[in-house]
């Protein structure tokens, strides 16, 4: 092969690592900035996900949550990058606003969850912010925890199951220094019917759903993935 082909193709090889290197990096940076909580309740109710309207760097301006002797809803307001509202759950109880401040954020989570009628739910939820202040709704329980954000982050949003209430949840935070970026499900849409593809590890190849990507997590030596 002529020297100056052989050149090209040295050339060429390069140019395609180091693509490779900075989409890995990228990913990478990515993941790093967004954590999920577990989730506490019950498989009932339908799923649902904040994930993909999440924008990295955004505010919250407020947080609503709805309840009487359980929790029936929870909304979450958006300030920045664009003014939005989710909400989750149904129209019953009474409803609980806390107004964030400037640079207040939200930094944990008290939730308790129980049975109703042969379907475990959330009973209470109290979130707290970084000032102190709380907004919360339901009757405590027994079943408990409280989740509070690592180091650096702030609560973004939630993800679980709920319907006329809420029947499951946990916490989206994101880190409050992270550049400004949207997330999008990696999947192209954030459901598959009523199901949450919770971890994608290597032995589901190709997918033939579109369930919500949340992060790969290769085997562990009993060659299982979470």
């Amino acid at each position: 092969m002529p020297v100056l082909e052989v050149l090209l193709v040295l050339l060429l090889a390069a140019w395609s690592a180091a693509g490779a290197s900075t989409t890995q990096a990228d990913a990478s940076t990515a993941d790093e900035d967004i954590l999920l909580s577990e989730v506490y309740g019950g498989p009932h109710g339908d799923a649902f996900s904040d994930m993909s309207s999440i924008s990295l760097g955004q505010t919250l301006s407020s947080i609503t949550v709805r309840g009487d002797e359980r929790v029936d809803a929870i909304s979450v307001n958006i300030k920045t990058p664009a003014e939005a509202t989710w909400d989750h759950g149904g129209s019953g109880g009474e409803e609980n606003v806390l107004t964030l401040g400037t640079e207040e954020y939200i930094d944990s989570m008290e939730i308790h969850w129980g049975k109703k009628g042969g379907h475990t739910r959330v009973f209470y939820l109290k979130v707290e912010t970084s000032e102190g202040n709380s907004v919360s709704a339901g009757e405590k329980t027994d079943d408990n925890a409280r989740v509070t954000a690592p180091e650096g982050f702030q609560l973004s949003g939630f993800y679980g199951r709920a319907a006329s209430e809420v029947d499951q949840l946990g916490a989206i935070w994101t880190r409050r220094s992270a550049k400004a970026a949207k997330l999008k499900d990696r999947m192209g849409t954030a459901w598959y019917g009523k199901k949450i593809r919770n971890w994608v590890g290597p032995s589901v190849g190709v997918a033939k759903d579109s369930a919500c990507y949340r992060q790969m997590q290769f085997f562990n030596s009993s060659k299982r993935t979470p």
